[in-house]
């Protein structure tokens, strides 16, 4: 029992002690020289000949400082560690081993943040270590244990910045392949947290088990280890069915789970799920040593961009795939920052029609029904070039020898009505120029004839995803775009009377006549374009 003036004097080191750490805290940045100045401050002021420190970081690694004056730590010392380490997991409190096992006075202080044991804090003197000194040393251990755990929290966000800042590059360098980019992301994964195999999975109730991506070592057990695949289900099962983070230490039988003969210690799954609710699948890992809890941290963080990645993934294949048929490249690009505009609705787009002439006698008069295919083809693909490739246009759909396309959707464009003609001059020029090389070789020509409508229809995808789709223009304003066409012209550019009113100021056109169409009570105004005013 201390007495008053010593209690008195023991607070005020204490304080003293205190400052003395907080300042060494403020000056140092590494944990290593935090936690060495530190012990230095405890050797001097504590009466101590050694004194070290072993802590868990977030990883789980096992780190040991220690400053020794006696050559007491020998080869032996990690052995007196772990039977420390050991005791301080079954108390709370400030405890002295037995010397017989450790060699020496020692007093083991056990760091802890909330429940968990981070490490310790020991103390050795040559003399029993006295009631002052375990304070001393414990108040010591209020400080660092709190240091620990700051300096780990903050390494292992620079860790998360750093895995997410990867990622985004290789997201970046595999922009043009969903399937490379998720290998690769894995790939990081897996070196990241030391795991031996990482796998992203559909994760649907559907189809919970059609395996999206994996790394090298996983593509090999995926094949070759039908009980880990097994467990590898299982985990998948449970993420779909609760949408939190599942992980299980595996068994089958009476023997542990391996793969290449070392046992797996854990499988962890992580619900992949976007900031707009979208299901992008089940990421899981296997690895031999349990998945720390700075590992499990690592990996949501990396979650945040890989979920992201894969519905923007899955999203650009399904665009590319349904739309490259359709559109340049230049317009599947704003369809991917624009995914709303692929969404069926009511639309006023310009309708464009080129109609090879003549087609149908010469596919009559050719006996060779492979080379009218063939001929009448290449017409049909030089205008299509011209549409998407030069005039950013859709193509809709081929009709025979007649090609329709739209300007002005999906992807929405004020400039439609002028590219649009600014396409049909083209076309009409670049026909030309192919008859001429065409009679020079003796070949058969054709000549064409274009239409053009502005109208309001409906425009998006119709078909069916198991069969056949088409993103076309339905209305009355199709129907009244080829019924017009009918009247049109070999080498002239036809338009109706809503595209004429908005282009006449920059185009010379003239009325060419009125013509009664099927469906329409009044006579239809058909203009042909001159040219550039």
């Amino acid at each position: 029992m201390l007495s008053a003036e010593e209690d008195l004097a023991l607070h005020k080191k204490i304080v003293e002690l205190l400052h003395e750490l907080d300042a060494i805290r403020d000056k140092f940045v590494t944990l290593g020289d935090i936690l060495r100045h530190s012990l230095q401050i405890i050797v001097r002021e504590l009466g101590f000949t050694t004194a070290f420190i072993q802590y868990f970081d977030l990883y789980d690694k096992r780190t040991t400082v220690a400053l020794d004056q006696t050559g007491i730590i020998t080869h032996d010392f990690d052995d007196i560690l772990t039977s420390l380490m050991d005791r301080a997991k079954t108390t709370d409190k400030t405890f002295v081993p037995d010397e017989k096992v450790v060699h020496g006075h020692y007093a083991v202080v056990p760091l802890r943040i909330g429940r968990k044991l981070i490490g310790i804090l020991a103390g050795l003197s040559r003399e029993p270590v006295t009631d002052s000194a375990k304070r001393l040393l414990e108040e010591a251990g209020s400080v660092l244990d709190t240091t620990i755990r700051q300096k780990c929290d903050e390494r292992l966000l620079r860790d998360e910045k750093g895995i997410v800042a990867e990622i985004d590059d290789i997201i970046d360098e595999h922009i043009d392949s969903a399937q490379g980019c998720e290998d690769a992301i894995l790939r990081k994964i897996a070196q990241a947290c030391g795991c031996a195999c990482a796998y992203i999975f559909k994760g649907t109730e559907r189809e919970m088990f059609d395996l999206i991506a994996t790394n090298d070592l996983g593509t090999i057990v995926w094949r070759e280890y039908p009980d880990v695949v097994l467990e590898l289900k299982q985990v998948v099962q449970e993420c779909v069915a609760s949408g939190e983070v599942e992980s299980r230490a595996p068994s089958t039988d009476d023997r542990q789970l391996s793969i290449a003969g070392k046992a797996i210690k854990n499988i962890v799954g992580f619900p992949l799920t976007t900031k707009v609710g979208d299901s992008a699948g089940i990421l899981v890992l296997t690895s031999y040593d349990k998945l720390s809890e700075g590992h499990r941290k690592l990996v949501k963080a990396a979650c945040a961009l890989l979920d992201t990645s894969i519905v923007r993934g899955k999203r650009t294949e399904m665009v590319v795939k349904r739309f490259k048929k359709y559109v340049g490249s230049d317009t599947i690009g704003m369809l991917l920052e624009n995914p709303e505009w692929l969404n069926p609705r009511k639309e006023k787009v310009v309708i464009f029609s080129a109609d090879l002439a003549g087609s149908t006698r010469y596919a009559a008069s050719e006996p060779d029904a492979l080379r009218t295919f063939n001929l009448v083809n290449k017409y049909l693909r030089l205008i299509a070039q011209v549409v998407i490739d030069d005039y950013k246009g859709t193509l809709d759909k081929f009709i025979g020898d007649e090609v329709m396309a739209l300007f002005g959707a999906p992807v929405k464009d004020h400039n439609a009505p002028f590219a649009a003609i600014e396409c049909a001059m083209e076309v009409r020029d670049r026909i030309t120029r192919a008859n001429e090389e065409a009679r020079k070789r003796g070949e058969h020509s054709f000549d064409v004839k274009l239409t053009l409508g502005l109208a309001d229809v409906i425009i998006g995808e119709v078909g069916s995803e198991d069969t056949q789709t088409d993103y076309t223009a339905i209305g009355d304003g199709v129907n009244q775009l080829f019924r017009l066409a009918a009247h049109s012209v070999p080498n002239e550019i036809m338009m109706n009377e809503s595209l004429k009113e908005l282009v006449d100021d920059v185009y010379e056109i003239e009325l060419v006549d009125r013509y009664e169409l099927k469906g329409i009570p009044e006579p239809q105004a058909a203009f042909r374009l001159v040219g550039k005013k």
